[in-house]
């Protein structure tokens, strides 16, 4: 189930599933208010403050280009380890391979899935998810070290911190369970939210600088050093010698699913990149702002000649090795585009929704094509609907009467509610999607009749109807699946 922020209405993830309660200020509700984070118009040159939004989600899947896409990252990080201890046997700072992928079996090696549409709309509200693979912590990676830390048991003040993509506006982020089939331990500690928080590790006061980063935590509960009296961490709970925060009670690590819901911004040509972080120090080895810290708890010994030997500090970046620059994790998990995607025909001119004067049903006609409008735009859904994605409105055709082929040729496309009827299901001939094709039919399934521009008008405005299929140029349309200017 889904902890969702939403600020003004329950939606649903790329799952389709409704977020169950979450606790707010004690109060149980159907929808969680990300009460930890100050939303934010994430722009190229900085982040500036916006207005919450309604964030929504069709229960349709887009097919073709539109279907979401999935990808698989892999990437090795380099680790740092520090013992907390204060004896005079505490000795341990050096790197460490503290824990094996639960899916690859390879040391050191995080994996990212990532669920996301490749293309958007200009203005459109769209979500995107990522799901780490579980890991196995190493049961005696301490156990002979000099500070006779004894067995690695578990993971405490768990943090992972992933970039705010620049370009888009940020409408909510939220946790869900994880889907691959992994699960804690009945005794963890998971998160049931997201932390937006700044550079420094810091939650946003209202008039101070916005949040650059999502933090899957509890709490914001980190791990912290104590080396010859500097202390080094990144947030406002962090200690390196208590238990708390995102815990794993055992040595195997289970992530949540990240949702995070956007809305793309007004260029086309814009592209929105997911990842984790590594700016503002997170890429520098062995650092508190590495995207990926925690705290080891060991057995250790008595704790009275060994104080806080029980727990070690753990700092990994995606590197293969500490002294190496950043590999591939640092890269996007995604990259989702911002594009135009009309349906052009005759000339070029492009299918668009136009209101008529003394009529309440707007009609479909020729436009002329101006990039980003949203009249203009188009996606093609699995229920073969032709849907606009800024009204949610679907092509239908009038009911105006029967000839022997069913509905009267001439009979108008117009737009009206998408309600499942025969009317507003359309099949797309094979060349109309195909890259660099002159173009293909789109068929009414109600009657087999196809999408016409009437008499063969090349102009601005021409209304679009039906016809008995002739292959015509005034019956060959182009969706395809990128247009981006």
């Amino acid at each position: 189930m889904a902890n969702v922020f939403n600020p003004l209405g329950v939606g649903r993830g790329l799952d389709g599933h409704n977020p169950h309660p979450l606790r707010i200020k004690g109060v149980a509700m159907g929808l969680t208010y990300w009460s930890r984070f100050s939303t934010a118009l994430i722009m190229c040159v900085g982040v500036l403050p916006f207005t919450h939004v309604v964030a929504s989600a069709d229960d349709d899947i887009l097919t073709g280009e539109f279907e979401p896409s999935q990808t698989v990252t892999n990437f090795k990080v380099s680790c740092g380890g520090y013992a907390n201890g204060g004896g005079g046997f505490v000795q341990f700072h050096e790197p460490v391979d503290v824990f094996t992928n639960n899916r690859t079996g390879k040391t050191s090696e995080m994996g990212v899935h990532a669920t996301y549409p490749k293309i958007v709309h200009a203005g459109e509200e769209f979500t995107y998810s990522l799901q780490f693979d579980s890991i196995d912590l190493v049961k005696e990676l301490f156990s002979n070290d000099t500070d006779a830390a004894g067995d690695l048991l578990e993971a405490e003040r768990i943090k992972i911190d992933l970039d705010i993509p620049r370009g888009a506006e940020l409408i909510s982020a939220g946790v869900r369970e994880n889907t691959l089939g992994d699960t804690p331990s009945s005794d963890a500690v998971q998160p049931e939210e997201i932390i937006g928080i700044t550079g420094r590790g810091f939650e946003p006061e209202p008039t101070g600088p916005q949040a650059q980063y999502l933090r899957i935590a509890v709490n914001n509960a980190t791990e912290q050093r104590n080396i010859d009296g500097v202390i080094s961490d990144n947030g406002t709970n962090a200690s390196g010698h208590d238990d708390g925060g995102f815990r794993s009670s055992t040595r195997s690590v289970v992530f949540p699913v990240v949702d995070v819901t956007m809305k793309a911004p007004d260029s086309v040509g814009t592209t929105i990149s997911p990842g984790i972080r590594v700016t503002n120090s997170a890429d520098v080895y062995d650092d508190p702002a590495n995207f990926f810290t925690f705290l080891t708890k060991n057995s250790g010994p008595n704790p009275a000649f060994f104080p806080h030997s029980g727990f070690h500090s753990i700092r990994c970046s995606p590197r293969d090795a500490p002294t190496s620059g950043l590999n591939k994790g640092a890269e996007p998990l995604a990259e989702i585009t911002v594009a135009d995607t009309p349906v052009f025909g005759l000339d070029d001119r492009v299918l668009g929704i136009a209101d008529i004067p003394g009529s309440s049903t707007p009609h479909i006609q020729m436009k002329d094509f101006v990039s980003g409008t949203d009249s203009q735009q188009w996606v093609y859904t699995s229920a073969h609907e032709i849907r606009n994605p800024f009204n949610n409105e679907c092509i239908d055709v009038v009911e105006d009467g029967f000839d022997s082929g069913g509905q009267r040729n001439g009979s108008q496309v117009v737009l009206s509610p998408c309600g499942g009827n025969p009317g507003q299901k359309w099949t797309l001939d094979s060349a109309v999607t195909e890259p660099g094709n002159p173009g293909g039919a789109i068929i009414n399934q109600a009657d087999g009749k196809c999408m016409d521009v009437t008499d063969n008008q090349s102009a601005d405005g021409v209304q679009v109807q039906i016809w008995d299929c002739t292959g015509a140029f005034n019956q060959q349309w182009n969706f395809p699946p990128l247009q981006a200017s």
